[in-house]
């Protein structure tokens, strides 16, 4: 058997031998047909053996050839591509002599049946039933049927040849060409019994159908009656099974009518309830907004006082010609607060962040105001370490801290920067809690460190704070604060700005005017700060020195 791709056929050229074509996808089957055909000498030019799996390559060898026994295996395709298949082959066929067999799969049977009219094939085979002898008996029984149809001309040397052929083939399978024919033999005689049965079952239907009729002309009336009567009873049954869903819906609507006087009384009480309650929310409401513009007047009165006990403007400008003071309390009110005063040849400024903020804060930066306006003013003390001593024992005295008592619950204090300008010897003394001071001069931040202690109750509140002497030039600035910038949290991060970035910032803004640096601080916290809430107070205070 030749493999398709082997067929040297052009298009233009048409073949008169006899070409005997095996399409199958199924391996089994193509060894089957080798095998039956491999006795068929290859070099035999009027009967040609070719085997393809190409749709493409079926419908080339057909164009291109005038008598085809075709076996078409579509056991591996596709239903709905196997009748697109056939109806392609058979339109090429019509016009050339084409015996075709159809190899399928026993279960697809009905649909090839169903569809046989419109396949125009020739005969069907199952795949199942494949095997060397099985193909070589089809196509004996094929060649003989031919043989004895078909007359072809003695002069004809292709159909001379072809007769050869197949003579040659019956004389090698003889044998089971005898058993071939003995079986349709056979096959005849089972046809003609079955045809005869068949005949007989008619002529009895047709005697059982007029008997039938007989019987129904005499018994049309007694059927009219029965069914007049079945009619009746369905009718009454419908009847009592509407009465009865009547009966059963207007039992739901009763229970449901009842169901929803039920539910409009718990509605309407609770919407009672809810009326009541609203009535009392907005009392409380209304209460509460009273509460709070009273609160809002009281923290606004109460702002009007810290801002009376802050230095007055005109003072600070007249003891610090060149300063400048950033002040941004988080809530009305703050808990930072600055003090300035003079005593003699000596300017006293503090900057102070009281423990909290707010109302709280407010409330100590007011302490601290009066016990420095006591310390400074009344008991003419001028000198910073003793300040926050004196400082240190007023808080813990008013405030009732005992050092024996749970520190955690006496906290309240506040960090402070205190720095003396003495503008006789042109030096400056400070002393902190907690809070130091940067001194900028020729572009370089020197930080004076403050003690470790704060003002108010501690493990080392007896400790003496440390006192520093600065001798200062003119042009120095001295920049005093409050650690609400340094904390606020901020950036692309949320992270605090802390110290070396507020250094950084002061390093910059010091280039500018003395009037411009508080606008400048205040928008770089804004920008730093973007959408985050503002932490804590924030208070900074500038200076040069003259």
């Amino acid at each position: 058997m030749k493999k398709g791709e082997n067929l040297n056929l052009s298009k233009d050229k048409v073949s008169t031998s006899w070409q005997i074509i095996l399409f199958s996808l199924n391996q089994n089957a193509i060894a089957q047909f080798k095998a039956a055909f491999s006795e068929i000498p290859e070099n035999d030019t009027h009967l040609s053996i070719y085997q393809t799996d190409s749709q493409e390559q079926l419908i080339s060898f057909i164009r291109n050839s005038q008598k085809t026994f075709l076996n078409l295996d579509i056991s591996a395709i596709e239903p709905d591509k196997q009748l697109a298949l056939i109806s392609q082959i058979n339109h090429k066929t019509r016009s050339k002599f084409c015996h075709t067999i159809l190899w399928i799969k026993r279960n697809t049977l009905p649909f090839i049946i169903e569809n046989k009219i419109e396949l125009e094939v020739n005969d069907i085979r199952f795949i199942e039933d494949l095997s060397q002898l099985y193909v070589k008996s089809v196509f004996n029984t094929i060649y003989t049927n031919y043989l004895n149809n078909f007359k072809f001309a003695a002069k004809d040397k292709d159909n001379h040849n072809l007769f050869k052929k197949i003579e040659h083939l019956s004389d090698f399978n003889k044998k089971l060409l005898k058993a071939v024919i003995e079986s349709s033999n056979i096959k005849t005689k089972l046809t003609q019994q079955r045809i005869a049965i068949e005949q007989q079952n008619k002529e009895i239907e047709e005697r059982n159908l007029e008997l039938e009729r007989a019987f129904k002309k005499s018994s049309i009336n007694h059927i009219k009656l029965e069914k007049a009567f079945h009619e009746n009873e369905l009718q009454r049954k419908k009847l009592e099974e509407l009465l009865s869903e009547l009966q059963e819906t207007n039992q739901k609507l009763e229970t449901q009518f009842h169901e929803i006087m039920a539910q409009r009384d718990f509605i309407e009480q609770q919407n009672e309830e809810i009326q009541s309650q609203r009535d009392m929310a907005l009392k409380q409401r209304d209460k509460i907004v009273a509460q709070q513009e009273e609160i809002n007047d009281n923290i606004q009165y109460a702002s009007k006082i810290q801002q009376a006990l802050f230095p007055q403007t005109d003072w600070v400008n007249v003891l610090l010609p060149q300063h400048f003071v950033l002040n941004r309390p988080k809530d009305v009110v703050s808990g930072d607060f600055y003090w300035i005063s003079q005593n003699r040849h000596k300017t006293i400024i503090a900057v102070s962040d009281c423990t909290g903020h707010g109302i709280s804060g407010a409330m100590m930066s007011m302490l601290g105001t009066a016990f420095l306006n006591e310390i400074v003013n009344k008991n003419d003390i001028t000198h910073a370490q003793l300040i926050l001593e004196q400082l240190r024992e007023r808080v813990i005295s008013s405030l009732h801290q005992d050092i024996s008592q749970n520190m955690e619950y006496s906290r309240d204090g506040m960090d402070i920067a205190v720095c003396i300008l003495d503008i006789v010897d042109n030096s400056l003394e400070f002393a902190g809690a907690n809070n130091p001071i940067y001194i900028v001069r020729n572009k370089e931040l020197i930080e004076f460190k403050a003690d470790k202690i704060p003002i108010g109750i501690h493990e080392f509140c007896n400790e003496p704070f440390t006192s520093h002497r600065i001798d200062v030039l003119q042009g120095d600035n001295i920049y005093m604060f409050s650690d609400g910038y340094a904390d606020q949290f901020g950036g692309i991060k949320g992270k605090k700005l802390k110290y070396n970035n507020f250094k950084k910032i002061l390093l910059e803004v010091n280039e500018l005017p003395i009037e411009e640096r508080e606008q400048i601080l205040n928008k770089k916290f804004v920008d730093w700060m973007g959408q985050q809430e503002q932490i804590d107070d924030v208070l900074v205070l500038g200076f040069t020195v003259m």
